[in-house]
């Protein structure tokens, strides 16, 4: 196998210097075949992959946030959609920003949740300044180099692929707004997500939306949110449906209904910590395939990345994506 490797320097935990350091000192004691690349902007590693790949690398570890992971799936999902072959290419990731959703429903083995616990994020700027050695990444790398191989599903919203989550609604308005106080001078970005929350709140309606299910009947009604699950947390640890599976073939959906403005401050922390399922305003399906209009344009969240759509067609995908899991 040939391994190749992507940091995200720009991500929460990653000092480039230790990082690289790790990849070579874990390479060469094992022998691996390797190269090592760095991202320089959006878009470039979707270029990386495609190149890596090209080139007979099978392995590709990508080394930052849920963005980079993200990204990096992406790039291979094409290449598995085009080719109908995904057994010549795997995703083995590493995480290392802020957030890290998508890793830990694959962390059966606690290696992140220790990684973590060593790496705090209060300690990130420590960490910037080689807190977190090239020993102790040769660790954490071996340890998804060791991992278990498994398959895991994927999905597209629309035409492009996600493997955690895509949702509608006041979350994903909290996104935008939180990107658009990041681009702002007059807000800190530390300050950004919580100006968001303070905006959305204050902004607050409830969304028009006709949801189709597997085909069946549309309903039409008033919605606070829907969120389409494939990994189980996303946010930073919020979990729309609790028993979400990466492997069970379908998408798990959490549709919550009008909620008035005083009920979201109840709702919310609920919802967050997925103590929300015993509410009546909160729906839940298994399906492989769900449709959502809307008679406005709405924001739509995908793994982390926002569109404008005033339609959505989320559909489980036949393929699967080989993975390393913890």
């Amino acid at each position: 196998m040939k391994h190749f490797f992507i940091i995200n320097p720009s991500a929460g935990k990653v000092h480039e210097g230790n990082c690289r350091a790790g990849i070579e000192k874990v390479c060469k004691e094992r022998g691996l075949v390797y190269e090592i690349g760095k991202t320089s902007g959006r878009g470039s590693i979707l270029k990386l992959v495609k190149d890596a790949v090209s080139r007979g690398f099978d392995v590709i570890y990508p080394i930052g946030g849920d963005g980079t992971i993200n990204e990096a799936a992406n790039a291979l999902l094409r290449h598995i959609e085009s080719t109908g072959n995904p057994e010549n290419v795997m995703l083995a990731p590493v995480a290392a920003g802020t957030g890290n959703d998508f890793v830990r429903s694959l962390d059966n083995s606690s290696v992140y949740a220790d990684f973590t616990k060593r790496v705090k994020k209060s300690d990130a700027v420590a960490f910037k300044k080689n807190k977190f050695t090239g020993n102790e990444w040769a660790e954490y790398i071996g340890a998804v180099i060791d991992g278990k191989e498994c398959k895991v599903d994927c999905a597209k919203a629309n035409d492009k692929f996600f493997i955690n989550i895509a949702s509608l609604g006041i979350d994903a308005c909290v996104v935008k707004n939180a990107v658009a106080f990041k681009k702002s001078k007059l807000c800190p970005d530390k300050f950004a997500y919580t100006a968001s929350v303070v905006k959305t709140f204050v902004k607050y309606k409830p969304f028009v939306f006709e949801i189709s299910i597997d085909g069946g009947e549309p309903v039409t009604g008033e919605y606070t949110l829907a969120a389409v699950a494939n990994g189980k947390y996303y946010g930073g640890g919020i979990m729309p449906v609790p028993s979400a599976s990466l492997k069970n073939g379908r998408l798990d959906v959490c549709i919550a209904k009008k909620v008035k403005k005083i009920q979201v401050i109840d709702f919310f922390p609920k919802y967050a910590k997925g103590k929300h399922t015993n509410l009546p305003i909160a729906q839940f399906a298994e399906c492989k395939e769900i449709t959502i209009k809307s008679p406005e344009t709405i924001a739509l969240n995908v793994d982390g990345e926002l569109y404008d759509v005033d339609s959505v067609v989320f559909k489980v995908q036949d393929f699967k994506l080989p993975i390393k899991e913890l």
